[in-house]
């Protein structure tokens, strides 16, 4: 292996089933789902903690949220230290390996330590909409990674480009919602009472003042809502394939390894949590992973992989050693195809913003435990899913599989007391 540039792109608040190349219906990602085509798709790639701050502090330390300290938006084991001080990151190591380092991005707006390691750190904010911190738009992103990489793709690189269009408010432009909504449906329907229940939540109540009302008239229908934010992944998706010609045109598919990942999905309105990130289902845990390295054959990876595993990865696929201190393991055997075998067995998430839980899952079984003695949605607190047969989470079966419940929590309590020992 030689020694590669790295992008890594972000596309965050994505859902692994609202793109076709993870088997979805409906045409969100052409561009991508045509990447997808010549690389490396993990298809069982999870979060292990939400949302935004927890996430990507896994995927640049290469650390499980328990031992890196970021558990939740605002909140860390270290006192005054933010971020564990002995955790190691992932552009430090990159610049401390002669590469230049780069990226486009908004991150260290919220903690500083998203800024560590970086030469050049590009924050666009000229296309934010109606004030919202998360809607700098993919144009403006492409654009200014593009425009550093014009000026740099001859050095040896580490760029990390971060897309938020997904990410609520969904803001999408007019003229792709009716790619997936009927134009002779009505989403202000006041018969439609869908909604009503998620109108009495704190987001919802801010939301329907915002972005929600649309002309006067508030939105009804959560098809439609799902449909703008299926509208915004194929805005993106227009922009990263303009990103992905102009990185072909430089040949930097010759030379350079892609990683394209969410940090987390999204709930939609097939649970609690309307709308948002918060919540341990598939739906807002499973993350796309499409890694793309020149030379090697497309291929799917079913196993279980994690946010912890990209580091070790990346590090790897770059003849730099991997720091010792990281939790995660090195993909690139799958990659190569010179591993076969289960990375993990069962992998843990926990969330603690909104609500503090735990959830452990292997691939028959999620189970979902809160630690907290009542629960912002009224959900039971102790949550067991059959995914054979029921991957949408829909049907609890906690009560009567006590024996499955008590296995795979004394399972999690071991992995939670070990991650507290180190």
């Amino acid at each position: 292996m030689g020694k590669y540039n790295v992008i890594c792109i972000a596309l965050d608040t994505l859902r692994a089933d609202h793109l076709g190349a993870y088997g979805y219906p409906k045409k969100t990602s052409p561009a991508i789902d045509a990447f997808a085509s010549s690389s490396s798709v993990f298809t069982n790639f999870f979060a292990p903690g939400i949302p935004t701050q927890p996430s990507y502090s896994t995927v640049f330390t290469g650390q499980y949220p328990l031992t890196h300290g970021i558990i939740a938006h605002g909140t860390a084991f270290y006192g005054e230290k933010p971020i564990n001080p002995n955790s190691p990151l992932l552009p430090v190591i990159m610049a401390e390996n002669k590469y230049l380092t780069s990226a486009v991005d908004n991150l260290a707006n919220m903690k500083p330590w998203f800024l560590n390691g970086y030469e050049f750190y590009t924050t666009p904010a000229t296309t934010r909409i109606q004030n919202f911190y998360q809607t700098v738009q993919a144009e403006d992103i492409t654009k200014r990674a593009t425009e550093w990489l014009e000026r740099y793709h001859r050095e040896n690189f580490f760029l990390f480009v971060h897309y938020w269009d997904p990410h609520t408010p969904y803001l999408p432009p007019e003229d792709l919602v009716p790619l997936f909504y009927p134009k002779d449906k009505n989403p202000y329907n006041p018969e439609d009472t869908r909604m009503k229940e998620f109108y009495q939540t704190p987001h919802g109540k801010a939301w329907s003042k915002t972005w929600l009302t649309k002309q006067g008239k508030l939105i009804t229908d959560p098809e439609y809502v799902e449909a703008l934010y299926d509208a915004e992944i194929r805005y993106m998706d227009g922009w990263l394939e303009k990103f992905f010609y102009f990185c072909k045109s430089k040949g930097l598919f010759n030379n350079t390894v892609f990683v394209i990942f969410s940090d987390h999905g999204e709930i939609m309105y097939s649970h609690p949590g309307f709308f948002d990130h918060h919540g341990l289902y598939d739906c807002n845990i499973h993350c796309p992973l499409i890694v793309y390295v020149p030379d090697l054959k497309p291929c799917r990876i079913d196993f279980l992989t994690q946010h912890v595993d990209i580091a070790p990865t990346i590090l790897n696929l770059c003849n730099i050693p991997v720091d010792p201190k990281m939790e995660g393991n090195d993909l690139s055997g799958y990659l190569f195809n010179t591993k076969r075998d289960e990375t993990y067995d069962f992998l843990v998430t926990e969330e603690c913003t909104y609500q503090a839980k735990w959830a452990i899952r292997i691939k028959e079984h999620k189970l979902i435990v809160s630690r907290n003695d009542k629960d912002i949605h009224g959900c039971p607190p102790v949550e067991l899913y059959d995914l054979t047969t029921d991957k949408a989470e829909q049907k609890n079966i906690a009560v009567c599989q006590r024996e499955t419940v008590n296995a795979l929590q004394a399972k999690m309590e071991l992995w939670i007391a070990d991650m507290l020992r180190k």
